[in-house]
């Protein structure tokens, strides 16, 4: 029977409802697979939600929004470089997503149902987000235009493999996006100056007169010794 659940709290509810809608978007969850899903009759889900399917998903909405404003938003504006703030967010949306292996809820919902008041809060969810990585790349010198336009595709370049994930039934093609994606966004450090006196400074330099000269064996030895050639050798990691 499925009444015996009914007792269950709206929280509890809620969270169910969410995969529901997660897995069949709006329109492929019926009354009847909601019913299925969560074990609860017809009855007992008008206790909870008097206004019907519309109000469900209003309140998987609002506990969507208010996770997302304290475990992403927070993350993208706290106080930390802004290389670790973006690591924060991918760690997050590493284990919300579970490496690439669900669907995201906003982005199926936004695709099924992107009308009145589910869709308006669909995009102001999705448009804290864009502000909230260009909010970081704004601290890191990145123009206010291009910092907005590269946080744009960030977040279609995450839901991009979210989809292609799903559709491939491949978790890695969203994986080595969320672990390119700090380097694709900030900018690169410039290279060090190089800071050796010029020629006519070395020469205007006053002598030591304590200082031994180099013999030109010495300097034969230093230049072509192992470490030295070594040191030549060694490239910068990629």
């Amino acid at each position: 029977m499925k009444e015996h659940r009914a007792r269950r709290s709206r929280e509890d509810i809620v969270q169910q409802l969410r995969g529901v809608f997660r897995e069949f978007g709006y329109e492929g969850a019926t009354l009847t697979r909601i019913s299925d899903e969560t074990g609860l009759g017809r009855a007992s889900l008008y206790h909870h939600f008097p206004n019907g399917k519309d109000e469900m998903v209003m309140a998987v909405l609002e506990e969507v929004e208010s996770v997302f404003d304290h475990e992403l938003i927070a993350r993208l504006r706290g106080d930390q470089p802004p290389e670790e703030r973006l690591e924060s967010m991918i760690e997050h949306l590493w284990n919300h997503y579970q490496g690439g292996s669900t669907s995201c809820f906003l982005a199926v919902l936004a695709l099924t149902s992107n009308q009145g008041p589910i869709g308006a809060s669909v995009q102001r969810i999705f448009l804290k987000w864009i502000e909230g990585i260009a909010f970081v790349l704004r601290d890191a010198g990145v123009p206010a235009r291009s910092a907005t336009l590269q946080a744009e595709e960030a977040v279609g370049r995450i839901q991009g493999s979210l989809v292609l994930a799903k559709a491939t039934g491949d978790p890695s093609i969203f994986q080595r996006v969320m672990k390119a994606l700090p380097k694709s966004l900030l900018p690169e450090s410039e290279p060090a100056k190089d800071v050796r006196p010029t020629e006519s400074a070395r020469g205007s330099a006053p002598l030591d007169k304590h200082r031994n000269p180099v013999k030109a064996s010495d300097e034969i030895r230093v230049n072509t010794s192992p470490v030295s050639s070594r040191r030549r050798d060694k490239k910068l990691p990629e």
